[in-house]
């Protein structure tokens, strides 16, 4: 599992995800995990997600469905 932070209410939270989630890849077909459903999908076609990031400050990647539902939320 990796380490991360989801942002809550009006602050960042400790969190886990699973160690397919990431931040960044330089094949843009490699599979991989939404860090928030867990749904599998191609990196290409994820979402930099705005709840979700690493100790750095990059977000990882989302689907379009979780990343679409996090906006109507704000």
């Amino acid at each position: 599992m990796k380490q991360a932070q989801k942002w809550v209410g009006d602050r960042y939270v400790p969190c886990e995800l699973p160690d397919s989630c990431t931040t960044y890849e330089s094949d843009m077909d490699k599979e991989v995990t939404c860090c928030s459903c867990g749904r599998r999908l191609k990196y290409n076609d994820g979402y930099t997600s705005r709840t979700y990031r690493d100790d750095n400050g990059f977000g990882y990647i989302e689907c379009d469905d979780c990343y679409f539902k996090g906006k109507e939320n704000e």
